[in-house]
């Protein structure tokens, strides 16, 4: 048995380095001391949800056919969302999500822009990270329900 201690991590830091060695049956205590002020303006909800999206034509060449593509979320907030996807894309890009929440009987139709891809332990595979631009109030409204409930 192999055990590994981390600490001083950030939370995105942690998920990552949890998904890495929990696929190579590694156990694992992971101390968080992250101690810097919280920049983010909207609670994180944890959480894997599936979602459909589709990506805006960029600089005039398409990126990807008009198809909608099924992604993991790996966490959601009122403000965006970081989701996992088989190709880097690049910042700026336009986004159309359809997700499926608990809360919603149609599930929150979004759209948004990509602010930031960190690469992910899993080969071929890119953490899309998010910020809404088109959101109604009242999904925002159940999102931000369902992350003080948590």
């Amino acid at each position: 048995m192999t055990m590994i201690i981390a600490h001083n991590l950030t939370v995105r830091q942690c998920s990552n380095f949890l998904t890495l060695y929990i696929s190579q049956k590694i156990v694992i205590i992971v101390v968080i001391m992250y101690s810097g002020i919280e920049r983010r303006q909207h609670k994180r909800i944890y959480r894997h949800f599936m979602a459909h999206c589709k990506f805006a034509e960029s600089s005039g060449q398409k990126l990807f056919q008009d198809s909608w593509n099924m992604v993991t979320i790996k966490n959601l907030s009122a403000g965006g969302a970081l989701f996992l996807f088989n190709q880097q894309l690049p910042a700026q890009t336009p986004v159309e999500l359809k997700i499926n929440f608990p809360l919603s009987k149609t599930g929150i139709v979004c759209s948004g822009q990509v602010v930031r891809v960190d690469p992910s332990p899993t080969p071929n595979l890119f953490g899309i990270a998010v910020r809404f631009i088109a959101i109604a109030e009242e999904d925002r409204s159940l999102i931000e329900r369902l992350a003080r409930s948590i």
